[in-house]
């Protein structure tokens, strides 16, 4: 169980790391959807964007975040 409790512990600090490596654009939507659990709609009302450019964000920034934690070329060291 405590080996457990450290593995989840460094997987959230390595994933806190990856995403404050984002661009802040996506760095931004991340947070607000995954850290401050807000709702698409409630992102795209405070960043005063429309909801397919939050959804858009998300996605790419879905996929940086991906191609960082895959082994091999391009991901993060």
């Amino acid at each position: 169980m405590p080996d457990e409790v450290v593995s989840r512990a460094e997987s959230a600090s390595r994933m806190d790391v990856l995403i404050q490596g984002l661009p802040p654009r996506y760095r931004v939507v991340i947070l607000l959807r995954y850290k401050e659990d807000l709702a698409y709609e409630e992102i795209a009302e405070i960043l005063k964007l429309p909801l397919g450019t939050v959804k858009a964000r998300l996605h790419r920034a879905h996929h940086l975040l991906k191609r960082r934690l895959e082994p091999g070329p391009g991901a993060a060291p």
